[in-house]
């Protein structure tokens, strides 16, 4: 019996044989990644300096944010992004910590009554 040779039937000598790529020298194996260019490009140095992409924008929006209110807000957000468990406790000073017991024992007194809170101590937020 002679190969057939035609329309989707080719020559058997130039079929791929099994487990053989139709295109070896293709693109290798793995995913695309955005994120992954992102933290390759941000890993190289500045050009003449030694100082990685990332760690130039980490100090030119710190330095912004001393001096710009809508940066710092941008910036401390970011912050809490990445570190959740920062955001736990917060730190008070000594003025907030009296205020708010204050607060507190107002509040046994005078359970039922409306808001009379005393105003915020000098140094307070």
């Amino acid at each position: 019996m002679e190969e057939q040779i035609g329309y989707k039937k080719p020559p058997l000598h130039t079929r791929f044989k099994p487990g053989q790529s139709g295109n070896p020298a293709g693109r290798p194996r793995g995913k695309v990644s955005i994120v992954k260019d992102l933290l390759d490009e941000l890993s190289e140095p500045v050009a003449g300096t030694q100082v990685a992409k990332s760690r130039a924008i980490v100090k030119n929006l710190v330095a912004e944010a001393m001096g710009d209110a809508k940066t710092a807000i941008t910036l401390l957000g970011i912050c809490s992004r990445l570190h959740p468990e920062a955001d736990d406790e917060p730190v008070r000073n000594d003025a907030e910590t009296a205020y708010l017991e204050k607060l507190a024992a107002q509040e046994q007194l005078h359970p039922d009554t409306e808001d009379t809170s005393p105003a915020l101590p000098e140094g307070g937020a």
